[in-house]
């Protein structure tokens, strides 16, 4: 199985996209975060 991490930048940037989201909307920063690195894990099964 192929494998994957975000990169430390992207890690940070992501951070910042849940602070921005969560000032207005708590439960879609959430779910942001959490569905973001499941979506990413099914694109890894398949690079090109």
């Amino acid at each position: 199985m192929i494998g994957y991490d975000f990169h430390p930048a992207a890690r940070a940037d992501l951070d910042e996209i849940w602070q921005f989201i969560s000032a207005d909307n708590l439960d879609a920063a959430d779910r942001l975060v959490t569905e973001l690195p499941a979506t990413v894990r099914g694109l890894v099964r398949y690079p090109n």
